[in-house]
């Protein structure tokens, strides 16, 4: 490109005399290293004024590196000190009152906002709030759970009883193709999805019991029955096409309680993760370890070739105990899939053992495609949990052998239990940051490193951590001024090298 900018201006390339600004060199180098620097690039930004909650959920990137982040906001978005200038829908409401979800891009190569989108009044429990993905193709889908007050340029008109699941797909500019709402009176939440490689977006909602798992109104009747239990959720798996159309819907269920958590892509597959009590009614189910007890399973899931949707397998995992598990993400690592959560146990024979039985420690937990267990860890404290709803995030870098982790430590800034060989540092300090490196082909941890928060009562954690470009990472932190008062706040992004990770 930049060599035909300099053939239309007349230019021979003439690299002489770089260091004169008044030479052809200086401005031929100057263009050269515009085109050819990597797109990513260092910068840090803030998102929000803090006067009011602005609450990052998810982070996702696009092919070229740039960041489409979504949350909900209590007041027009900021990037920096300024409002973002290319609003596609306004804010509605009264700014400090009133809530909306946000989709907005921002720029891998300065971190400015590019544009944002408003999409209504979300609800905003923390498992409702609404996540994106990007397909093969580069476009834009996020979901949430949504309350009266939608949009009306909709597929599907909202019926808000209570609730509805709102999606939407956009295109890389922020033109939203298409936006639809779909409606069941049982809508409840955890959720999860996300976009195969033929662009079917493979839908897993979570429906209470209430009104006996009252499917979605905009789709066919379900393909099978529900547990026919009324006082636990089932999950359903609901498929549509890439133009928002609902194709078919069907029951993910057993006896007990049913979650589905996360999901993402690999191949031509859809991964879900999840927790339920009882063995699911599904073809090539591997032993619930303990009936009646939440432990996490792996499902695996594609379109066949009638355009249905198609449960491959569902393993479970977990010990044989009543001890309880949760699942927090799943995560694609070279076409195996790493799995975070909680657990209080342990089984089996682990890379890294259970800190301390008893106690709440994170869980890592690797699969290969066909379900089998690789290898699993656990992180935690020698005599305390980790901390009951602290953010933790994992992330995979492209090319890397390690796999890194981030969460916060407990109050008095109690070290995680490891063999001391690979702590990089020693935390201090009130609720300290804690970084894990982790060897993904072993589960074998490698490093920790420690990093001061911000002084108590501020509450600040990384949010977020994904991989912008090849060799570049971006690290979300939300910010809390007031810990346990949740609202006011706002969220910052940095990018750092990979080379800068412990």
């Amino acid at each position: 490109m930049f060599l035909q900018i300099l053939g239309l201006a007349g230019c021979k390339i003439n690299l002489n005399n770089q260091g004169d600004p008044r030479s052809s060199g200086f401005f031929q180098a100057g263009l050269m290293n515009e085109f050819l620097t990597p797109h990513c690039r260092n910068w840090a930004n803030n998102f929000g004024t803090g006067r009011y909650l602005t609450m990052l959920n998810d982070l996702a990137t696009l092919p070229n590196g740039d960041i489409i982040a979504t949350g909900i906001t209590n007041e027009p978005l900021t990037s920096g000190n300024d409002l973002i200038k290319e609003t596609k829908t306004p804010f509605t409401g009264v700014a400090g009152i009133d809530s909306n979800i946000f989709i907005v891009r921002i720029s891998s190569r300065t971190g400015a906002a590019a544009w944002i989108d408003y999409l209504g009044k979300p609800q905003s429990s923390d498992s409702a709030r609404p996540t994106i993905k990007v397909s093969t193709s580069g476009e834009i889908v996020i979901g949430g759970v949504a309350v009266p007050s939608g949009l009306t340029n909709s597929i599907s008109l909202m019926s808000g009883n209570p609730y509805s699941f709102l999606l939407a797909k956009y295109s890389q500019d922020g033109t939203r193709q298409w936006l639809t709402y779909l409606d069941s009176t049982d809508i409840t939440w955890p959720f999860a999805f996300d976009v195969d490689t033929k662009n079917y977006i493979h839908l897993f909602l979570g429906l209470n019991g209430g009104n006996n798992h009252s499917p979605l109104t905009e789709f066919p009747s379900p393909t099978n029955a529900h547990s026919g239990e009324t006082i636990n959720p089932d999950i359903l798996y609901a498929l549509l096409s890439s133009n928002g159309e609902p194709i078919s819907q069907q029951y993910i269920q057993g006896l007990g309680a049913e979650e589905a958590v996360s999901a993402v892509r690999s191949g031509d597959f859809v991964y879900l993760g999840g927790t339920a009590q009882n063995l699911l009614s599904t073809p090539n189910v591997t032993t619930h370890p303990f009936p009646g007890n939440k432990k996490n399973f792996l499902a695996k899931v594609k379109v066949n070739s009638n355009g249905q949707q198609e449960i491959q397998w569902v393993s479970y995992s977990g010990s044989v105990s009543s001890v309880e598990s949760r699942v927090r993400k799943i995560l694609d690592v070279k076409g195996n899939i790493l799995s975070l959560g909680l657990a209080s146990d342990s089984f089996g024979t682990p890379a890294e053992p259970s800190q301390t039985s008893g106690n709440r420690n994170l869980t890592y937990e690797s699969f290969d495609a066909q379900g089998n267990s690789l290898w699993h860890s656990y992180f935690g404290h020698a005599n305390a949990d980790v901390i009951d709803g602290a953010v933790a995030t994992i992330m995979y870098p492209t090319n890397s052998e390690s796999i890194y982790s981030t969460t916060i430590s407990q109050p008095g800034g109690e070290r995680f239990l490891v063999s001391s060989s690979i702590e990089a540092n020693q935390p201090s300090g009130m609720y300290p940051l804690a970084t894990l490196k982790i060897n993904a082909n072993t589960g074998k941890f490698q490093r920790i490193f420690y990093e001061h928060n911000r002084p108590y009562p501020v509450l600040y954690y990384k949010n977020q951590v994904i991989q912008t470009c090849l060799g570049a990472i971006a690290v979300a932190y939300q910010e809390i001024p007031i810990f346990g008062n949740e609202t006011r706040g706002y969220f910052s992004i940095k990018t750092i090298k990979t080379s800068d990770l412990p």
